[in-house]
């Protein structure tokens, strides 16, 4: 009885802290885990994405460092995450100026358009003009095709034929006849300068598209003016420039919130002697609770709207980030120093073999970390997933968890760190090729659950081994190196490999090459495990016991210090939320 009466006891001294957690993991979660269908939205193509998400986790990277240094200068860093959380919900917003679909700005005879294709019909369809589908037969039509996606079995070969059903096509067509199907208009197409047989799709294949060349009510019978480009790549590149620009500084003002919140969280808990996982917990319901609830705010405005609009997000963020600074005045901001002699550090530690093939193995697993949270939503969205759908897996992910993060001490000492890193790379390819195989959007929450091991006892298995691995003194820079690999490095690498997969292969395939990659890379580094690599951790195991004595006599050792590393790997830390 009292100890579950000490388990529900509110601990006054973190009250505003717990505060500001919730509301400010709600506010990002509000708006991070939509922004990548954004970018599909305003006009950047697939490889643009994944080369932006490349990019990223080295602004949040570069952040903390330097707000730190501006910090030490003035010496207050309360005023620092004040002014970094004005910025990141400004930069955020200014998203939504962004326009790269590169269709002229004067170009008004434009409509929009679904387009399909399958064994037996190749079909246009569109809005009534004044409740009436009388168009003229024989039309001339140029589409810029956007957002495709089929449902081609990933053997079918002759889907080749219908390759230029991608994003940013254009495609001139001849309507041939049109009729009036459910309140909808419906026409055959052939294209104008192919043969038809092009165009006769082997399985279903489906594009959103920008018809030019009628608009409602003045339709009339005409042709392009193939002298006057439809798609303006200049102004296409600039939209990509200024969106490049603005999510870059907001990714590196995101990353001095999440690093000095969870550096304030970590002393907090050593001033107070509190536990840090029920201070997380705060983190983790106001991120289940405001992605789905921004999710079906979406759905509802789109549908009233008329088109997608994800507005709303970034507007409830900006609410959230608000109210953050405002519960952050009654919160005392404690700041860890960084060490000295990084370098010096590290040159020791790449001296260990082992520990060199365990961060190569964490940037390998944080790609296909990288990969999974970059396209994921994408791939849903091509299986018409309702948008609060995709804030409902980070619900599963999040409250799934919960549990096996109270016993990952247990699960560890029965499993070994290293047996579930490996099982990691295992799950992580059961995920991948369980998306590519799916049809159903909703049926990717069973794998979305696996991130109970992807996420949450992976990295308590990655704590774990760099407390056993770090010498004397090395922990932090360890523990530093091996989240650097796994956050930064491995999402930039996952994203822009996944970008040019995608690119060539389609999304289904590109998921199912990734899920190989991860099986490979798992298989590769049990072999190098059990064949050579453990008998460097049973050596270091055997010194270590040898000045486990001498170190307890000149080293105070807690609980404590257990926190300080698990805690930078907790699977809500700063780096694996920031750019979701």
């Amino acid at each position: 009885m009292g100890k579950m009466k000490k388990i529900f006891t509110v601990d006054k001294e973190t009250v505003s802290l717990k505060a500001t957690l919730f509301l400010f993991y709600g506010a990002m979660y509000a708006l991070l885990p939509y922004l990548t269908i954004h970018m599909v939205e305003v006009g950047l193509s697939i490889e643009e994405i994944g080369l932006i998400y490349a990019v990223l986790p080295f602004a949040s990277f570069a952040g903390p460092p330097i707000a730190g240094m501006i910090a030490d200068y003035i010496g207050n860093y309360k005023l620092v995450l004040h002014i970094s959380l004005f910025f990141t919900g400004l930069f955020y917003t200014l998203l939504l100026m962004v326009d790269a679909k590169g269709l002229p700005r004067n170009m008004t005879n434009t409509t929009m358009a679904t387009f399909q294709c399958s064994q037996n019909t190749t079909e246009l369809i569109w809005s009534k003009c004044e409740n009436s589908c009388d168009l003229s037969t024989e039309l001339n039509l140029t589409l810029l095709m956007e957002t495709c996606h089929s449902e081609c079995p990933t053997d079918t070969m002759t889907s080749d034929n219908t390759k230029f059903l991608s994003n940013s096509s254009r495609i001139e067509f001849v309507l041939l006849k049109q009729y009036d199907q459910n309140g909808t208009c419906r026409g055959d197409i052939v294209p104008k300068f192919s043969l038809l047989e092009e165009l006769q799709c082997t399985c279903f294949k489906k594009c959103q598209a920008v018809l030019d060349g009628f608009d409602c009510p003045e339709s009339t019978r005409m042709s392009i003016d193939l002298n006057h480009p439809y798609f303006d790549e200049k102004a296409h590149n600039r939209g990509f420039w200024q969106y490049f620009f603005l999510r870059t500084i907001a990714t590196l003002f995101t990353g001095v919130n999440f690093s000095m919140l969870d550096s304030t969280t970590l002393c907090k808990v050593r001033e107070t002697g509190g536990q840090y996982g029920r201070q997380r917990l705060w983190a983790t319901l106001g991120s289940a609770i405001a992605s789905p609830l921004t999710g079906g705010l979406v759905d509802l405005m789109s549908r009233w709207r008329g088109f997608a609009d994800y507005s709303i997000t970034f507007y409830i963020s900006d609410f959230l980030i608000l109210l953050t600074m405002l519960s952050l005045f009654k919160v005392e901001l404690l700041i860890e120093k960084a060490e000295d002699k990084f370098v010096k550090n590290v040159q020791r530690l790449i001296k260990l073999p082992d520990v060199d093939v365990f961060i190569v193995m964490m940037i390998v697993l944080g790609s296909m970390w990288g990969f999974i949270e970059s396209f994921l939503f994408i791939f849903l969205k091509d299986l018409e997933s309702p948008t609060y759908l995709l804030g409902l897996t980070v619900t599963a992910s999040s409250i799934t968890g919960i549990p096996f993060m109270y016993s990952s001490k247990w699960i560890m000492n029965k499993v070994g760190e290293i047996n579930l890193i490996i099982l990691a790379f295992l799950t992580y390819a059961v995920r991948l090729v369980g998306y590519s195989l799916i049809h159903n959007p909703w049926l990717c929450f069973p794998f979305e659950i696996m991130e109970i091991i992807t996420q949450h006892l992976m990295a308590t298995a990655s704590a774990t081994y760099c407390a056993a691995a770090a010498p004397v003194g090395l922990l932090a820079t360890l523990t530093g190196l091996v989240g650097g690999a796994h956050y930064n490095i491995g999402r930039g690498t996952g994203s822009y490999l996944g970008g040019y997969f995608i690119s060539i292969f389609g999304l289904r395939l590109s998921f199912q090459y990734m899920g190989t990659i991860s099986a490979i890379a798992g298989i590769t580094y049990a072999a190098l495990h059990f064949s050579c690599l453990r008998k460097f951790e049973r050596r270091r195991n055997n010194e270590t016991e040898m000045t486990t004595v001498f170190d307890r006599k000149n080293q105070k050792i807690d609980d404590r210090d257990e926190i300080q590393y698990s805690t930078i790997w907790d699977p809500n830390y700063v780096q694996s939320n920031q750019l979701k």
